[in-house]
């Protein structure tokens, strides 16, 4: 960029068409006390920003978008303040998948001099898809592989006898970790799901007379977990309400006398093109995830008797950023965060394991079940982790001493990389225009409603 860079501070001017976008809207703010609103707010952000770039540049020109956080990456052992930010992180992976030659990157910057270094990692020659800044040196974030060898006994945190709740309980994933804690350790378990499970009195006739495969397959899996010898306990409740998770916590408690481990495992399928994604939609997929969250470790932070550790089930979308889930992606960066805020506290232990696909259960597998799974989906299904692989990795998981964990069947560096080819393509020697947004002075075009 042989002109050097032009910075306006966006004001709503649809005429102007960038080459670069410095997102500061989360920079300075202190982390709300609803944490799902300001997931809300970045995630919407984004999605504005990338529709922005999609209506307003050439197919064949490339936009740089810089997402600047603060307070989301732990680099020198610092705390992390504010875990909501790395939805914002998550959503930009997401929308750079979908939206062609949108480049994003992310930096999480400290202190009040960072200015001019936000300026240089927008204009470097060797981007990375995320950086924090401290003081004058610059950290790349990267993945390193663990010898995780098959356990050859119980890991610490878990109790032959112990008693386990599972947020998403009747899902696929939700199931099959119950089962292999029924199998392998006598566990008690509370299933927790939004749709609940009919009466019990049913369950012979709807096995029986009922086309719904998904109501027998559920069915059958409570009958495998209850015949290692303990009744399930089946608690109807929506994750996304604090309040239903507090009550069905408390009944689970009251029922087993504790709870020794905790999975939350529930969420909702993505919905779609970043294009056509209301608020309303992607508040409810963030809502069952981070709420959920946020409300467990609530009930948790209340018991002077804490369960041994907490599993978020969050996936390697948050990671490499997947087309079309854009809520999905900021949810599961959410999650990833809040482990990794709460690592130095060890009571109790918290880990965020980013699942690959499961090939034959959880939602890529229902959604091909069902016809609506598109052909990224089906390429993942192909080469993803069976459940046993998956329980495997589950119990390796909770073996190790880290807040966050990915469980890849594939090499994971090469899908998180950035793309090189949206950067490459923008014309030699042009003039670098950049927009400037920042908190509430951020109007984006909405458009493809």
């Amino acid at each position: 960029m042989q002109q050097g860079l032009h910075i306006a501070d966006w004001t709503g001017d649809t005429s102007f068409a960038p080459d670069i976008i410095v997102d500061l809207c989360d920079a300075g703010a202190a982390d709300s006390a609803a944490v799902i609103d300001q997931t809300v707010r970045s995630t919407v952000r984004v999605q504005q920003l990338a529709k922005f770039v999609a209506n307003k540049r050439g197919e064949a020109t490339a936009v740089t978008l810089l997402q600047v956080v603060s307070g989301v990456h732990s680099v020198t052992g610092e705390p992390i303040v504010a875990p909501a930010r790395a939805a914002a992180l998550a959503a930009a992976r997401a929308a750079a998948r979908e939206i062609p030659r949108l480049d994003c990157r992310a930096i999480d910057v400290s202190g009040s001099d960072a200015a001019d270094l936000i300026v240089t990692e927008a204009l470097i020659d060797e981007p990375q898809s995320s950086v924090a800044i401290r003081g004058r040196r610059r950290f790349v974030q990267d993945v390193a592989s663990i010898d995780t060898k098959p356990l050859s006994q119980t890991p610490p945190d878990l109790l032959d006898g112990g008693c386990y709740l599972i947020t998403g309980g009747l899902g696929g994933i939700g199931l099959a970790l119950a089962e292999a804690l029924a199998q392998r350790h006598r566990a008690r378990v509370a299933l927790v799901s939004r749709s609940g499970m009919p009466p019990r009195a049913d369950w012979d006739r709807i096995l029986r007379q009922s086309t719904d495969l998904s109501a027998c397959e559920r069915i059958e899996a409570v009958r495998r977990i209850e015949a290692h010898g303990q009744p399930a306990l089946l608690l109807t409740a929506d994750v996304a309400d604090p309040e239903a998770v507090k009550t069905a916590w408390d009944f689970a408690v009251k029922h087993f006398g504790r709870i020794d481990g905790v999975i939350h495992a529930a969420g909702l399928a993505p919905g779609g093109s970043l294009m056509f994604r209301s608020e309303q939609d992607i508040r409810r997929v963030l809502e069952v995830k981070v709420n959920g969250a946020a409300a467990l470790m609530n009930a948790i932070d209340s018991m002077s008797d804490k369960p041994k550790f907490v599993a978020f089930c969050s996936s390697m979308a948050s990671l490499i950023g997947v087309a079309g889930q854009i809520d999905y992606c900021a949810a599961n960066g959410v999650l990833d965060a809040m482990a990794q805020q709460r690592e130095s506290q060890r009571n109790p232990r918290i880990v965020s394991i980013n699942w690959d696909t499961w090939s034959d259960t959880g939602m890529a597998a229902r959604a091909a079940a069902a016809g609506h799974a598109a052909p990224g989906q089906l390429e993942a299904l192909a080469s993803g982790l069976t459940t046993p692989q998956g329980v495997d990795a589950f119990f390796r998981a909770l073996a190790t001493p880290w807040p966050q964990i990915i469980v890849s069947a594939r090499p994971v560096a090469p899908r998180i990389r950035i793309e090189r080819s949206a950067i490459d393509s923008r014309p030699a020697g042009s003039c670098g225009k950049a927009i400037l947004s920042r908190g509430n002075r951020c109007s984006m075009p909405t458009a493809g409603r």
